[in-house]
């Protein structure tokens, strides 16, 4: 695949659950953008595809009124054959996940400034109606020059679509993921809140605050245990951190600030 719309592809630079993000070129406007590609076959059947179809318009359109310094802009939308695509601005930078698997955990300064950033876009965000549904390391950028850019607001929804396949394997990384997510309940502000205490835990302490060896054991962890506290895996830590992370990962989301 070399074009589509109006979107020259230069080259692959990312790949997950929800397909590829290539570096391309808008030949009307000739700025360099980020477009994500889905092809809607591999997610639905025939039947669900006009659905996920819609379902990804609602998402990118509210997504697209998002202006944030601290979040990745939405430019534009559309569908060529079977695959869909989602076009964005381009970030030059890495991700918190590739920073996390060179070095680990971050220094307290730095992490506290990615997650300071992020907090602020989920903020913007939450304040409009949006939840993100997918905050995770892989979806925030750290550019050059320290600025922090949070992905995928209105492609994060449809990963959960259709969160099992036949084959029982997860679509994305559900280490993240609050449990009333995995219980197919509504989400909330809240459920980002977990999500992105796990994210602090995660640089704070160079471990998810779950995993396990399959997803059973996984979701069962998320679902009734609590994570080790952050204060025995880093010691000298404030205990009060320990305390915040506890409150904001608590079960039921009526328990989290």
């Amino acid at each position: 695949m070399e074009q589509v719309g109006r979107y020259r592809l230069l080259a692959e630079v990312g790949r997950g659950a929800m397909g590829i993000v290539y570096r391309a070129t808008d030949t009307e406007l000739g700025r360099t953008v980020a477009v994500k590609t889905l092809r809607l076959s591999e997610y639905a059947t025939p039947q669900e595809v006009l659905g996920l179809r819609e379902r990804m318009v609602r998402e990118a359109r509210a997504a697209g009124h998002l202006n944030h310094p601290n979040i990745v802009a939405v430019h534009d939308i559309g569908q060529e054959g079977d695959t869909a695509y989602i076009v964005m601005e381009f970030v030059e930078g890495r991700t918190l996940d590739d920073m996390l698997a060179e070095s680990a955990p971050l220094p307290v300064e730095l992490a506290l400034r990615i997650l300071a950033d992020t907090a602020r876009a989920l903020d913007h965000a939450h304040a409009r109606g949006i939840f993100h549904r997918d905050v995770k390391p892989a979806n925030i950028m750290v550019q050059a020059d320290g600025g922090v850019k949070i992905a995928d607001f209105g492609v994060a929804k449809l990963a959960w679509t259709k969160t099992m396949t036949e084959t029982g394997m997860i679509v994305g990384s559900p280490h993240f993921m609050a449990p009333e997510q995995l219980r197919g309940e509504p989400v909330s502000a809240k459920t980002d809140q977990f999500a992105l205490a796990g994210v602090a835990y995660t640089v704070l302490t160079g471990r998810k605050p779950f995993d396990a060896d399959t997803i059973a054991s996984l979701f069962a962890k998320i679902l009734r245990a609590d994570p080790v506290p952050v204060e025995t895996l880093t010691p000298g830590i404030d205990p009060g951190v320990g305390r915040v992370l506890h409150k904001a990962m608590a079960k039921d989301p009526k328990d989290r600030f």
